[in-house]
């Protein structure tokens, strides 16, 4: 083709070339496709080519139809460029046969020489187009299936994680709920409908359900009430509550018909998972009935928290509601553990309006404490909703009606309920009758009849006489006259004396008449409802004695219908309760003569006193407490079930008492009671219930039982009340009771303020060491095996003078540290001036010279054996050192910085930018001679000018070294935070002491450095090593080695994070340290050994001297001639290592200032780890700044006990108030015998805390 172009030829020749061109351009788009095609699909390049070959070969055809399409079309063209070829060709034959075939080409017609090639090309382009369709419809047909198929798999990965997501928020949610429960802290509503149910008759007390004023309220006369979503519905006046109030008689079943109620509600009501049916309605119902045989929930707070909580049940995967209560909670609350009551009614008032139709039923109004009140509230929580609210209640509740919505009253009528009375009785008769406890001809519907006609519709009554008479203790003859007898009794007191009556007439002994009417004392005058097991034990209490096991009744729990006439009743809780609120009040009448039915009580052989029982039962419960409870440590009882179990299971009344005692005596002396022949008033009290609570007082060994168990069962002792009391009271035989029990009241008090958080850890605190040493309690045991010593009080010693400065301000204890040689500590004490302190917040602008003038601080070192000072001097701090600390605190609600340094021999400290150092040993502490050097910061280079603030610098920080001869400095714009410049960076300075003298000191810079600190470092960001020139510092993101020694340079360390509390090991092949950070918290320690290999100690004075050694430093020598005789130290979170019998062994010191210990971790290479509480600390202000320090060794071969310094550690600032309320720093000393001590197993490097599976080893 090309050569025909080129020749350029015209006529029929021209024309062919055109023709055959114009065909290229015909085929063009299709080539296109099929390269497309070819280069979206490589391989059928290879089919396409491949194809060609066997066509030429005359092999089968393909059955791929476009394949074969492409292929032919392929073929085509080839044999027309090879025809033509051939022709022009200018090797093709002779020069004759050349012109034959070009002759044929100009006479012989294109149509006609080349229409065979037409149509075969016009078929097979046909044959292409439908293949490329086919292809076409088939690719997407199968695009769209695979897209189909990608679309399922999706939604269904969707669906999965939606699943995943719903179950997630679920559990999320219900995780929170829990916690949201405990907070709002709710008392148990549902046993009481369940002990009612328990005791409802079949078919009985359905009536109700069908009455006018019941239909009302419940809505079937008007129709549904309208759905939360139909919003047109809830709008103007159709957005009103219903509210209906059913009042009844005592004993008239009012409860009964309450718990047939909430049955029906429940049946109507959907759950959260149920789909809605027809009958149901989406809407919750809550409900709570007030018990006076409950006391401790029976007020208007107790209900409110129980359907508040009941709500919240329902609505736990509704997100927003839940969001709420958590937001409220954790955020736009007080923050208390327990929820106050306000919070409370803000809490339910919402959910309430969210919900809208909610359904609120309560019963017994009449026994609630604040039913006025409660109302209310009710009312005002309600009173945007679309609330049913249904009310039981005796008439003495005063209910007018006025609520917002409508509202209705019921009075029960008498003879509304009498066909449910009859069928209780037929039902109650007929099983005495098969029983054979009752012998009648009568049949028993007569019976049943005649004595519902005497009930008054009371219920209680028709139940107070069918237990009566299914009592064991009467014969068949015995049931008959009773019933001909209480028939008579109309009333529920005349009913009550006539039971107690025949009662005391069944009881033929003085000693069973005894029994039940103390078992009715108890009863009356407990807190709370005894169990079986409680009550039990107190009957068989013989004030004065130790109770044995005989005293205690054999199958009591048979006994007891029979001891009370079936009067009380055990409950599904195993509680004895009177079997109504009637039969207490009817106890509480009793007393009073101006009743109307007073004759009646006084027809009643049980005589019954309140103030006597009270009296009687505070009695036993200290007799209990003196002679019963355990005289041993309760935590020794079990170790391994839950101790308080053990303990209730093993003392069954230790609870009660432990918890209730103190309440028993405060009624009791309140009510300053007689007995017969007893002596009155005070004279009665000294020699009966105030005799016994001296008697408590002056044993120790009960006294502290009683705590341990107060704090097992999570009740924190108090004596406030009594201690108040007892004071009222004229005691002429006890002088010293009054005074001991203030002391002990107080004592306790300081106890729960100090040491709670301890002791509801572990009761057993209260026996050990650290509890006596602080507070050298006197009115518990007090162990002797620790002392505590207030090192910072101003002690004088023999030939002394006082220290002190006299200054007209309060000292101020900036920091203490304990010497390296463990013998001595130090302390920085520093006395802002007057004016200062009562200018420094004030609202006018102050004197700045005059509040930075007179400020003094002192600088003492005490011996640890005797706590006498050794070294004391004092100094006037310069006004331009000052003035730049008071401006600062000017800024910050007058808190100062105040940057000190001790070196570790205590020799050298540094106040603000001045060393001092102590170079006297002159007996005279009062004369001491001492050096002074202003530290020199300043360097001038550019760096530090445009990155870091200029001399002074507002926040700075140095430490010593070890052998104090070199100390390093951080300054900067602020303290390295999150808070503010957090990626400014830092200057580090390294000073070294070049004095020719120890007299003299001369510390200059030796290196510098500018660093970016990790933010997030809390306590120690920096450490020198113990012997090398280097410093371990915590730089952003990662954790240096920084060699500022001649050659510099820098190794960083394999922690990937900022270490926190950076300490080296005494040897100084390990760095230890805390990662930090937002998922930080582990202990890591990191062996730099192989850094140090090819490095030597190098001490020079500042000169290029190369890796040459240098003789020892003169401030190096001094330290090592005060150590020749040096203890093992540990300091907080340092670590050291040892060998104890063969086997490598790390020790680390944890001072947990938030959990009150220090702790001794000592891990060894078999994988054992140790833990010694060597001390337990109190909660104090003073304490919460501090760090601790063993100062002596540990081995009990070598020393009988411990010694502990606990110091005051630096903080970032300080302020004149308030005053400390413990002297820093102190030294513990314990006897190591007594240092708890646990082992596990330990799978990290370090672990943080003893694993909940420890072992004491004590």
């Amino acid at each position: 083709m090309t050569e025909i172009g080129d020749n350029q030829f015209h006529g029929p020749v021209h024309k062919i070339c055109r023709a055959i061109d114009k065909l290229g351009d015909s085929l063009q788009p299709y080539f296109t496709v099929i390269n497309s095609f070819v280069s979206s699909n490589p391989e059928i390049a290879g089919l396409i080519w491949g194809e060609k070959a066997r066509r030429l070969a005359g092999e089968e055809k393909i059955k791929d139809r476009l394949v074969m399409a492409m292929t032919q079309l392929y073929t085509d063209l080839f044999e027309l460029c090879h025809y033509i070829c051939s022709t022009f060709s200018s090797t093709q034959g002779s020069g004759a046969k050349k012109m034959r075939n070009i002759a044929k080409i100009l006479w012989t017609p294109f149509d006609k020489q080349f229409g065979e090639f037409k149509k075969r090309l016009a078929a097979h382009r046909k044959l292409l187009e439908t293949a490329i369709r086919e292809y076409t419809a088939k690719t997407v047909g199968k695009t769209y299936n695979d897209l189909g198929n990608l679309l399922q798999s999706y939604y269904a990965l969707l669906d999965e994680q939606k699943s995943f997501n719903q179950c997630y928020r679920e559990d999320f949610l219900v995780r929170h709920v829990e916690h949201i429960k405990s907070w709002i802290n709710p008392p148990l509503w549902q046993s009481v409908l369940e002990d009612l149910k328990a005791k409802r008759s079949p078919l009985t007390s359905t009536w109700i359900l069908q009455h006018s004023s019941y239909q009302w309220w419940f809505g079937e006369s008007h129709g549904v009430i309208p759905s939360v979503s139909d919003t047109a519905q809830l709008s103007g006046n159709h957005l009103r509550s219903r509210t209906l109030m059913i009042y009844g008689k005592p004993g008239y079943g009012k409860s009964m018909l309450c718990t047939t109620v909430i049955d029906q509600l429940f049946t109507k009501t959907s759950t959260v998972d149920e789909a809605l049916k027809p009958t149901q309605w989406d809407a919750p119902t809550a409900f709570y009935m007030f018990d006076k045989r409950r006391p401790d929930a029976q007020n208007s707070e107790s209900a409110m928290r129980a359907v508040l909580t009941q709500l919240l049940h329902h609505s736990q995967f509704n997100s927003k509601l839940v969001d709420f209560a958590l937001l409220l909670k954790g955020v736009e609350g007080s923050g208390q553990p327990i929820a106050s009551a306000s919070e409370v009614r803000i809490l339910l008032q919402f959910f309430l309006e969210k919900i809208q139709r909610v359904t609120l039923v309560f019963d017994g109004l009449d026994e609630c404490d604040d039913a006025s009140e409660f109302l209310s509230q009710v009312d005002q929580i309600t009173s945007t909703t679309f609330s049913r609210i249904l009310l039981f209640s005796r008439p003495n509740v005063t209910f007018d009606g006025t609520w917002i919505g409508e509202s209705r009253i019921l009075h029960l009528a008498d003879q509304a309920n009498l066909e449910d009375i009859k069928t209780y009785l037929a039902t109650g008769l007929r099983h005495l009758v098969t029983s054979e406890k009752l012998i009648t001809d009568k049949p028993i519907e007569t019976l049943a009849s005649s004595l519902a006609q005497r009930s008054h519709s009371m219920f209680l009554w028709a139940s107070i006489m069918i237990n009566y008479l299914d009592s064991d203790f009467l014969s068949p003859q015995d049931r008959d006259d009773a019933m001909n007898e209480m028939c008579s009794f109309e009333e529920l007191d005349q009913l009550y004396v006539s039971i107690l009556n025949r009662l005391y007439k069944t009881c033929r002994t003085t000693k069973a008449r005894w029994n039940s009417q103390r078992l009715f004392q108890w009863v009356y005058a407990a807190f709370r409802p005894l169990r079986v097991e409680e009550l039990r034990f107190a009957l068989g209490i013989k004030a004065g004695s130790e109770t044995k096991i005989p005293q205690l009744m054999k199958r009591f729990e048979k006994a007891l219908p029979k001891m009370t006439g079936a009067l009380l009743e055990i409950g599904q809780d195993r509680a004895v309760r009177p079997i109504h609120t009637s039969f207490l009040e009817f106890f509480t009448q009793m007393q009073d003569t101006t009743t109307p039915l007073a004759s009646v009580h006084l027809q009643c052989n049980f005589k019954f006193d309140a103030n006597t029982a009270r009296h009687l039962v505070a009695i036993d419960c200290l007799s209990y407490l003196l002679y019963d409870a355990p005289k041993e440590r309760l935590s020794r009882l079990s170790q391994t079930h839950p101790i308080s179990r053990v303990i209730i299971d093993r003392y069954p009344l230790l609870l009660y008492t432990t918890e209730f005692w103190v309440l028993h005596v405060t009624e009791a002396i309140r009510g300053r009671i007689m007995l017969p022949g007893q002596p009155t008033g005070d004279d009665y009290l000294a020699d009966g219930l105030l005799g016994y609570i001296n008697s408590f007082i002056d044993n120790k060994l009960v006294a502290t039982v009683w705590i341990e168990a107060s704090w097992h069962f999570g009740i924190p002792p108090s004596l406030h009340q009594l201690a108040s009391l007892v004071n009222t009271v004229r005691i002429p035989t006890m002088p010293r009771l009054r005074e001991l029990l203030v002391v002990f009241s107080n004592e306790l008090k300081d106890l729960s303020s100090h040491w709670g958080r301890i002791l509801q850890q572990d009761p057993g605190e209260i026996w050990e060491p650290s509890i006596s040493a602080f507070m050298k309690p006197q009115s518990w045991i007090s162990c002797d095996q620790a002392t505590v010593t207030e090192l910072g009080s101003s002690q004088i010693g023999a030939g002394q003078k006082n220290l002190e400065l006299s200054h007209d301000s309060e000292c101020i204890l900036i920091s203490s540290q304990s010497s390296s040689n463990g013998s001595e500590v130090g302390l920085i004490k520093v006395w802002p001036s007057r004016y200062f302190v009562d200018n420094i917040q004030s609202t006018h602008d102050p004197d700045f010279d005059k509040m930075s003038s007179e400020w003094a601080a002192s600088y003492t070192i005490k011996r640890l054996i005797d706590g006498l000072s050794i070294h004391h001097i004092d100094v006037q701090l310069p006004e331009e050192s000052v003035v730049s600390i008071v401006k600062m605190a000017r800024l910050n609600d007058g808190r100062f910085e105040f940057p000190v340094a001790f070196s570790h021999d205590l020799r050298q400290i540094t106040v603000l930018n001045y060393l001092i150092r102590i170079h006297s040993s002159s007996t005279d502490i009062s004369r001491q001679a001492f050096s002074v050097q202003a530290l020199d910061f300043g360097q001038t280079n550019t760096q530090e000018q445009n990155n870091i603030a200029p001399v002074p610098f507002s926040w700075y920080s140095l430490i010593f070294s070890p052998s104090s001869r070199y100390i390093a400095i951080m300054r900067g714009p602020s303290k390295p935070s999150l808070h503010s410049n957090t990626y400014k960076e830092r200057q580090a300075l390294v000073l070294e002491d070049r004095g020719k003298t120890w007299e003299i000191p001369e510390f200059q810079v030796l290196a510098t450095e500018y660093l970016r600190i990790s933010p997030h470092i809390e306590t120690r960001f920096w450490a020198f090593h113990p012997t090398q020139p280097a410093l371990a510092i915590a730089c952003l993101g990662e954790t240096n080695l920084w060699f500022f020694e001649h050659p510099a340079r820098w190794v960083y360390l394999p922690a990937g994070a900022p270490l926190d509390n950076l300490a080296f090991s005494k040897c100084g092949s390990y760095l230890h340290g805390i990662v930090c950070g937002p998922y930080g918290g582990a202990s890591r320690m990191i062996c730099i050994r192989k850094y140090f290999k090819d490095r030597k100690t190098i001490t020079s004075s500042g000169q290029d001297l190369g890796m040459e050694v240098a003789t020892v430093h003169q401030s190096e020598q001094r330290t090592l001639s005060r150590e020749t005789k040096t203890e093992t130290i540990l300091t907080s979170d340092s670590i050291t290592f040892d060998n104890v019998e063969g086997r490598s062994q790390l020790s680390m010191l944890r001072h947990l200032n938030d959990e009150g210990s220090v702790i001794l971790q000592k891990l060894r290479d078999d994988g054992t780890v140790q833990f010694q509480h060597l001390t337990r600390l109190p909660r104090s202000s003073s304490l919460e700044n501090s760090y601790a320090t063993v100062v002596s060794e540990l081995s009990r071969s070598e020393s009988d006990s411990i010694r502990l310094v606990i110091n005051k550690a630096m903080e970032d600032t300080y302020s004149c108030r308030p005053k400390p309320d413990m002297s820093l720093p102190l030294l513990i000393t314990r006897n190591a015998e007594s240092i708890p001590r646990w082992t596990s197993k330990h799978t990290l490097a370090l672990e943080d805390s003893p694993s909940p599976q420890r072992r004491r080893i004590t």
